[in-house]
C-alpha cells in the first residue's frame, strides 16, 4: 500500500494520512493495539513481526494488480475519479510500470510487513 501510495502522489496530490484514523496503518505501532486488546480483556498477549513478499491481490501479473490496488483503496480511488479520466489513466499506466518490476514467473510480488498478534481471553 505504501509503493501504491508513492506512485500516486507523483499524479495526483494526496493529504497526508493519520497515524490514528481507522485503516491499515492504524496500528503500525503493535504496542497501542496491545493496550486496546488488554483492556479488553485479552490476555497473554504476544506480537511476532513477519517480513516477506506476498503477491498482490492473490498473484496476479501487472495490469491486473494495478487495476485491483485503484479499486481497493477507496481513498485513492476517489481521488482519483475527481481528477478525471486522463488522471486515473495516467495512475494506471504508472501503477502497471511499477509493479512490472516486482514480477516474477507472471505474479507481481510486494515487500510486506505484518504483526502477527496472539492473546486468550480467558474466563
Amino acid at each position: 500500500m505504501t509503493s501504491v501510495r508513492e506512485v500516486l502522489a507523483e499524479i495526483v496530490d494526496i493529504p497526508p494520512s493519520d497515524p490514528e484514523a481507522p485503516g491499515a496503518f492504524r496500528y503500525a505501532e503493535s504496542s497501542k493495539l496491545l493496550t486496546l486488546l488488554d483492556r479488553a480483556g485479552f490476555r497473554e498477549l504476544d506480537v511476532r513481526d513477519w517480513r516477506g513478499d506476498l503477491p498482490m491481490g492473490g498473484g496476479m501479473p501487472a495490469a491486473e494488480a494495478a487495476h485491483f490496488a485503484l479499486a481497493s483503496f477507496s481513498s485513492f480511488s476517489e481521488l482519483l475519479a475527481e481528477a478525471g479520466d486522463e488522471v486515473l489513466n495516467n495512475a494506471r499506466q504508472s501503477l502497471t510500470a511499477h509493479f512490472s518490476r516486482h514480477q516474477q514467473d507472471g505474479v507481481v510480488r510486494m515487500g510486506a510487513s505484518v504483526h502477527i498478534v496472539t492473546g486468550a481471553r480467558l474466563g
